[in-house]
């Protein structure tokens, strides 16, 4: 029982420790979020109203984010957590884009740039029209430093590109439905992971003291079941952990 307890506490712990890396969602809320400080204040805010107009018209979420580190991920995988992590999408959809975007180093380290678009989104921005706007619109003004420039011209490809894919009137009225199910979806997931430990853990000591040992086929069952609870509870790594960007609401509806 022990080793099991372990093994579902370790993947729980290795998963927490992902999201550790993310920085944390800014409060208030903020679509143009520069960590590594390559953008002036009046570039931010230049930015982040054209980003909030947007939102206001569109519903559609286009986040920028610019870190000096990405905590040893890939870039892709950091931008979907960011997206996954603060929610990066209107209440009723997955139609939120992250841009994100690592600055060269001054000890020689590269540059890094990513386009994590949402599942509904994908349909009009799919990875291959992303790479393309990186290589075209980005890249030449990345590498001369220009990062406002770079998120100029990129946005000025997107945002038309997304324009028209959801458009849905907003309301001020809140909607904790959503919240209300994840909760108790959350709360049946830990009782049968509670249950699933409970049962095998009889079933083991039984087959102990019949048999004066241990059941592998016992221990395969469960290994199997913690790596599948472990990773609907807390797992968010890979690409497709992204498409939904979580559940939480995210920054739709919010005001400039």
């Amino acid at each position: 029982m022990s080793k099991k307890l372990l093994a579902l506490a370790l993947c729980c712990l290795l998963a927490s420790a992902l999201y550790a890396q993310i920085p944390p969602q800014p409060d208030p809320p903020r679509l143009v979020n520069d960590f590594a400080g390559v953008l002036s204040q009046p570039q931010v805010n230049e930015l982040e109203q054209r980003l909030v107009a947007f939102n206001d018209s569109t519903s559609n979420v286009v986040c920028v984010v610019i870190v000096n580190d990405l905590a040893g991920m890939d870039a892709f995988e950091y931008a979907y957590e960011i997206g996954d992590k603060w929610g990066v999408r209107d209440k009723n959809h997955k139609n939120g884009i992250v841009i994100l975007i690592k600055p060269s180093s001054a000890k020689g380290g590269d540059g890094d740039i990513f386009i994590a678009t949402g599942y509904d989104l994908e349909g009009v921005l799919p990875d291959a029209t992303c790479k393309r706007i990186i290589n075209e619109q980005f890249i030449p003004s990345l590498k001369q430093g220009d990062y406002y420039t770079a998120l100029v011209n990129g946005l000025d490809v997107i945002l038309p590109t997304i324009n028209g894919e959801i458009h849905e009137k907003r309301s001020d009225d809140g909607d904790d439905t959503a919240i209300i199910i994840g909760c108790f979806a959350f709360s049946i997931a830990i009782a049968v992971v509670l249950a699933l430990a409970a049962k095998h853990s009889n079933k083991g000591g039984k087959n102990n003291r019949k048999k004066g040992g241990g059941n592998n086929g016992d221990w395969v069952d469960d290994a199997a079941n913690i790596a599948f609870w472990s990773a609907l509870l807390g797992s968010r790594g890979g690409r497709s952990s992204g498409n939904g960007f979580g559940n939480s609401g995210g920054f739709g509806g919010f005001g400039g």
